[in-house]
């Protein structure tokens, strides 16, 4: 868990057509299973953080080492950096970072 931080607003485009604004904060989480409690075993749930980014990141690292079997470490995080989906300002940013994976990209190019 985690404290939502600020009351910014950040204004993005929706896919249809239009925009919504709402705060910053909520562009940053995903859907994702987490663990549920009683008779439900697992359901859905919002989520955010590292605890979310490395697991989908892990996955494309996999999808690459299956792919480009005797890649070597360093061009295995250049390749996911490389073909990652830039966002934000151009190149490294502190909200972005590098930018979001992106598996098709990292197992074909």
């Amino acid at each position: 868990d985690f404290v939502l931080p600020g009351s910014a607003l950040c204004t993005i485009p929706r896919c249809c057509g239009g925009t919504v604004t709402t705060f910053c904060w909520v562009h940053d989480m995903v859907m994702s299973t987490v663990r549920g409690t009683g008779a439900s075993v697992t359901t859905y749930g919002w989520a955010a953080g590292t605890s979310m980014a490395a697991p989908a990141v892990s996955g494309v690292a996999a999808l690459i080492k299956q792919r480009f079997p005797g890649i070597l470490v360093g061009d295995l995080k250049a390749k996911l950096t490389q073909t990652a989906d830039d966002e934000g300002d151009n190149s490294t940013d502190a909200y972005y970072g590098r930018g979001f994976v992106n598996a098709r990209r990292a197992v074909t190019e």
